[in-house]
């Protein structure tokens, strides 16, 4: 039996990275936002010029305003900042996609920053002595932040830090874990 025949199961395939949305979006809009506006501006001044519409045909008004035009130092400027609007919106188009989650270890998972942060959060709020719980992720640290009522117990961020960082020692990269403890009620 060949490679190409072995059992579908048999095979191990990677999950591809979840990526975020192309950096070309806002750019596409924009451009797409001034396209529909030139097609309007057209129909309208079509309409205009037939008589369907009353009102003024506004490119030829525009076209008439600039004739006999002078060049003038501003339509240098001007012509610089939409030669680098233009480099931008390029870059933006080539530039690569973000990585929106993380890894886990040997296994075709990706976990989100949010589920990351529910992970650490869970583990957190089952350490006694704590009133309240609060973790937020990203994809390369996880940030805590407790509450303790009355004077904590000694070692008690190691005892937080410890847990979640066993909780999250699935993941391929195991993130940074800062700890804040805050006290409330007796004895401040």
């Amino acid at each position: 039996m060949s490679e190409t025949d072995t059992p579908l199961q048999d095979r191990h395939v990677a999950t591809p990275r979840p990526l975020g949305p192309p950096a070309s979006v806002p750019g596409a809009m924009l451009a797409i936002l001034l396209m529909l506006s030139a097609g309007a501006l057209a129909v309208w001044d079509f309409l205009a010029a037939v008589g369907v519409v009353a009102g003024p045909v506004w490119v030829q008004r525009a076209v008439q305003h600039l004739h006999g035009a002078e060049a003038a130092a501003w339509m240098v400027l001007a012509g610089a900042a939409a030669g680098l609007a233009g480099l931008w919106l390029l870059w933006r188009g080539v530039k690569p996609r973000g990585v929106r989650a993380v890894p886990a270890a040997g296994e075709a998972l990706w976990v989100s920053p949010a589920v990351v942060a529910a992970l650490a959060e869970s583990v957190a709020a089952e350490t006694s002595g704590l009133t309240h719980v609060k973790a937020r992720a990203k994809r390369r640290n996880v940030k805590i932040s407790a509450t303790a009522w009355g004077p904590p117990e000694p070692g008690l961020t190691e005892t937080i830090r410890t847990g979640v960082a066993a909780r999250l020692a699935a993941l391929e990269t195991p993130p940074t874990i800062t700890v804040t403890l805050r006290q409330e009620g007796q004895s401040k």
